[in-house]
């Protein structure tokens, strides 16, 4: 069955740095377009502490949304007769819990926001950009305050993006 409670923070996860069981990309002068998810099954992650994406683009472009998100099966319950159907579901972005993201922007790299994206960790190098649809900056606010995105910063904690 799907769950339907909400998520429960771990208080030993640290959705802000990088472990070794994390979901891992590199990415290194290549144009993609598509959205990056690292989604989370509602009522909690049972042994799991967590899992981060964590995602690096050297000179490249990706245009899409980048989140942490709350995955729902499209069908429930899953059982041997659909379990082709396992990996198939509907991705909400939503605040981090235990499924931190983590985005570098290395070199000449320019994420092309698309939608609301909610990560742990946001590095954008020094020749790096964040743009919205139109071009111009999005809004973004670490920890509920409104934070300009300044090339050759971190920020860290609860970042939302919108435009």
């Amino acid at each position: 069955m799907q769950p339907t409670a909400p998520a429960v923070k771990s208080a030993s996860w640290d959705p802000a740095a990088v472990h070794t069981v994390d979901a891992t990309g590199s990415f290194t002068r290549v144009d993609l377009v598509g959205d990056f998810y690292n989604g989370l099954l509602g009522g909690g992650i049972g042994n799991l502490q967590g899992k981060n994406l964590v995602l690096t683009f050297t000179d490249s472009t990706v245009r899409g949304v980048i989140s942490a998100s709350l995955a729902v099966h499209r069908e429930s319950p899953i059982n041997f007769a659909n379990y082709q159907q396992l990996g198939v579901v509907t991705n909400t972005p939503q605040p981090v819990v235990n499924n931190g993201v983590l985005v570098e922007l290395a070199g000449r790299s320019v994420w092309r926001v698309t939608g609301t994206s909610h990560l742990s960790r946001l590095t954008v190098g020094a020749l790096a950009r964040v743009v919205g649809p139109g071009g111009g900056a999005p809004a973004m606010t670490v920890d509920g305050v409104s934070t300009p995105i300044t090339p050759g910063s971190t920020y860290s904690g609860a970042i939302a993006i919108t435009v």
